[in-house]
């Protein structure tokens, strides 16, 4: 309560603007989409002919590899190796949330899995069947491109990043006041100005959000 006497609260946002000011089908091809698969992924053509901007790679080697994409279409069996963990691609989601805390990231399988592979997959922002009918592909992704031009939802991803990272509160709430700011001001060249005097992680946290599909759309970089 004291907080709010001195910053904005992301409660003052608001998706609609951001929303109106773009059809389904600009939105899927604005967003640059990464499927991460070691099989053949049956949907690829389906979905590009649904007008979505997609990248096919049957694995990575460096997470770093993510970074150029907004959202992530991952396999959670056979993919991931190389970091070195036996739950494969649901370990990979996990590693991908931890870095890149705003990304849109679906997980997919054909398999049950167990409780352990279910744990990390609670870091997607949906897991899908991978026989699931093209209805189901497309309501998911297009939900979760509604979501990343959300400035409220996009915001409580960033503060939970935030707080795992023992970041204080008043310094969380101190930079949702600027990112606040940033939004309405349509323009987050001051807010990415935020990271270069902060602790490495605060840094690696803001330096990764700075480059999300919502700060690409408000800048006319897309």
């Amino acid at each position: 309560m004291i907080l709010s006497l001195f910053f904005k609260s992301a409660n003052e946002l608001t998706s609609k603007s951001v929303l109106e000011k773009f059809s389904l089908q600009e939105l899927r091809k604005k967003i640059d989409i990464l499927i991460i698969d070691d099989d053949v992924f049956s949907y690829l053509d389906l979905l590009k002919n649904h007008g979505y901007h997609i990248t096919y790679k049957k694995d990575i080697t460096d997470l770093k590899e993510v970074s150029a994409y907004d959202c992530i279409l991952c396999d959670v069996r056979g993919v991931g190796r190389s970091l070195g963990s036996q739950y494969d691609g649901a370990y990979l989601v996990q590693q991908i949330r931890e870095n890149y805390p705003s990304k849109i990231i679906i997980a997919y399988t054909a398999e049950s899995l167990t409780a352990n592979y279910q744990s990390f997959l609670s870091n997607a922002d949906d897991i899908i069947e991978k026989g699931a009918e093209i209805e189901r592909w497309t309501a998911s992704l297009d939900k979760c491109f509604k979501d990343a031009l959300d400035p409220i939802k996009q915001w409580g991803k960033i503060r939970i990043a935030l707080l795992k990272a023992n970041v204080p509160i008043i310094e969380v709430a101190y930079l949702e006041s600027k990112y606040v700011k940033a939004i309405k001001n349509g323009t987050f060249h001051s807010f990415a100005e935020l990271n270069k005097n902060k602790n490495n992680r605060i840094s690696q946290v803001f330096g990764v959000f700075a480059m999300t599909i919502l700060e690409k759309i408000l800048t006319g970089e897309v």
